[in-house]
């Protein structure tokens, strides 16, 4: 049907495979160094969680918490300022410019403070820490993330039984097969969008130089992009209750029922027996006598 005569194109045969090893070549460049920067940026993570944001962050809070103990306070916090201003400090290497900057501004407010010890100096010196403190533990909850994103996953698959794991791999790849064919519907929509503000304005003005593609079509992309989002929805929905179970970590204050149910897993210690109770302001004579023998005689037992 078709008379084509192929000794025409002998002659591109080798520029052809030329091409196809230098585009073979390029491909596996490219997925290499990204592979190499993905580690390097890996590494760089944890060296940072490991050797800066972990050390700081635990700083940080003995110097929070030495507060009622002055001397103690004012020595871990010069401790701490003089760690990380020092010329080996970790704080050089770290990834974060937010960081290394908010330092050297609790480091200007210390010196002043040093210098000048006012309380609207120290009043700097504590907002400028706190302020570092909330910067250092954001960045230990985000570097985290991406070292253990796909831990959870991982996880629970190991614990599923060979046909449900089977199961739940492939519906991770049509789950972020979907994702993606949104996000190019998503676009695809867009475009289509700015297509019908060039009609409208066609109409308007009556002369237009923009090329129209995606216009004719706005009915089929928008009920493509519809059942892209229902069926997101649907396995977002699936993923959620599925595969990201969030477990319960604590509570600012457990009920009597939580506390009464975790005596009942494992008994509580009990530091120190018998702590007398305060002794109230009585006025001094027999009332106070009778007071402290009481108090001798529940709290210190004499020896049979």
């Amino acid at each position: 049907m078709f008379d084509i005569d192929l000794t025409k194109f002998k002659d591109f045969i080798p520029l052809l495979s030329a091409i196809v090893i230098a585009i073979g070549w390029a491909a596996t460049y490219y997925f290499n160094l990204k592979l190499k920067t993905r580690e390097t940026f890996i590494a760089k993570t944890e060296q940072d969680i490991k050797n800066i944001l972990g050390h700081m962050s635990a700083e940080i809070r003995d110097i929070w918490d030495a507060e009622g103990h002055i001397p103690t306070q004012k020595k871990v916090l010069k401790e701490f300022y003089n760690k990380y201003r020092a010329g080996d400090s970790p704080l050089y290497l770290s990834t974060s410019s937010l960081i290394i900057d908010q330092f050297q501004h609790f480091q200007d407010h210390y010196k002043n403070y040093d210098k000048e010890p006012t309380l609207v100096q120290l009043q700097n010196v504590w907002t400028s820490l706190s302020r570092l403190e909330q910067t250092v533990n954001n960045k230990l909850k985000e570097y985290r993330k991406v070292l253990f994103k796909h831990y959870d996953w991982y996880h629970q698959l190991d614990s599923l039984n060979p046909i449900v794991r089977l199961i739940a791999e492939i519906f991770k790849i049509i789950y972020q097969t979907v994702t993606g064919l949104l996000l190019l519907s998503l676009l695809v929509v867009l475009t289509t969008c700015f297509e019908y503000i060039a009609v409208k304005i066609h109409n308007i003005i009556g002369s237009y130089s923009f090329p129209i593609f995606l216009w004719p079509y706005r009915y089929y992309t928008g009920f493509i992009a519809i059942i892209l989002v229902i069926f997101w929805l649907i396995s977002y929905a699936l993923n959620l209750s599925t595969f990201k179970i969030k477990q319960y970590s604590g509570s600012s204050k457990y009920t009597e029922q939580e506390i009464e149910h975790q005596k009942k897993i494992r008994p509580f210690p009990t530091f120190q027996e018998g702590v007398p109770p305060i002794t109230p302001k009585l006025k001094e004579g027999f009332l106070k006598r009778i007071w402290n023998l009481t108090v001798y005689f529940v709290h210190k037992k004499p020896k049979k």
